[in-house]
């Protein structure tokens, strides 16, 4: 777990998380707060001794960037497979049993990763779920949700996506192929990230966009799938209205960065980046029209992510990753 002052929604989850029908090899917290080593001797004198025979690591970073935190978490994992948890995120009990279920049985280990699904509630919530919780969405609404979905708000380096066919075996356990994962609940085997050389630390804080760049570029030599009965409930904190055009900016820049970074070379290239921001900036004047808000935010956002990308596409990689990194702080710390 990467973390940054979130102490008491930190400890909640490790409290869930370690309590699990196969317990883990190993627990390990990244944290870049300020005062790291208080909730350390917490965490290991509140939790740890419930939990015997399970290694905790819990360091300090030098950087507060999700990407960078978790490559140091990658450095120190010695188990075969890794768990990438957001501190908001909650497995159910037997969430991980299930998952490395799917990873034991396959011997050719084709499969990279293995998602968990998203449960609407906590585990051990009391009572039905209110309405707003059910799958009783407006079909329009899930229309337009659609068009926020990870594929839509990333650029595929390879012009396209690498979702692999299933063996009977692997439908007749209810996997389902994936071509991207959400970042609070994705696992991978620890060889196949250490293979394409963990996240891209180009991106920092938030680091939108990092888990589509990982899970991407496990993809290509992977299959990605998730086990629908593996259940994990993501506790989100809801995005401050202040922060909307910022989130928007960084969310399409970030997609913009790595493709450069990552995609081969071509006269394309240009072209794509554009019609992606193009599109992008539509959808997003459309969300603010049907939210009713008169300051556009997601339109600006967009906006000003478009204004950015002919400077960029100016750069080779290695005066990109560079100056994307400045652009960002710059970005962040601007008044808004």
């Amino acid at each position: 777990m990467a973390t940054l002052h979130r102490e008491e929604c930190l400890l909640r989850s490790l409290r869930a998380n370690v309590q699990q029908s196969r317990p883990p090899k190993q627990v390990i917290v990244v944290d870049a707060s300020a005062d790291w080593q208080r909730v350390r001797k917490r965490a290991l004198r509140e939790i740890a001794p419930a939990t015997p025979g399970v290694e905790w690591i819990y360091v300090g970073s030098a950087r507060r960037s999700l990407p960078y935190q978790r490559n140091r978490g990658l450095d120190l994992c010695t188990s075969d497979v890794i768990f990438y948890l957001d501190d908001d995120a909650f497995m159910y009990r037997d969430c991980a049993e299930k998952m490395m279920r799917i990873y034991e049985s396959d011997s050719r280990q084709e499969i990279g990763g293995v998602s968990a699904a998203l449960a609407p509630a906590h585990e051990n919530r009391i009572g039905p779920l209110p309405a707003a919780e059910t799958n009783k969405t407006p079909l329009w609404k899930g229309m337009l949700f659609a068009l926020w979905d990870q594929e839509r708000l990333f650029l595929p380096y390879d012009g396209g996506y690498h979702q692999r066919p299933l063996s009977t075996e692997q439908q007749q356990q209810g996997l389902v192929p994936r071509s991207l994962f959400h970042g609070c609940r994705m696992t991978f085997r620890t060889s196949a990230v250490r293979a394409v050389g963990g996240s891209d630390e180009v991106l920092l804080r938030t680091a939108f966009g990092e888990d589509c760049d990982l899970s991407y570029r496990v993809s290509r030599q992977h299959a990605l799938v998730m086990e629908p009965s593996a259940l994990l409930f993501h506790e989100q904190t809801p995005v401050a209205r202040t922060k909307r055009a910022l989130n928007t900016t960084l969310v399409l820049l970030n997609a913009v960065a790595l493709y450069c970074l990552h995609a081969p070379a071509g006269r394309r290239r240009r072209s794509r980046i554009l019609g992606f921001l193009s599109k992008r900036l539509a959808l997003d004047a459309v969300r603010d029209g049907m939210r009713g808000r008169l300051n556009v935010p997601c339109a600006r956002g967009a906006l000003r992510a478009l204004r950015h990308v002919p400077a960029l596409l100016k750069l080779d990689p290695e005066t990109l990753r560079r100056e994307y990194e400045k652009l960002q702080i710059q970005l962040c710390d601007a008044p808004l």
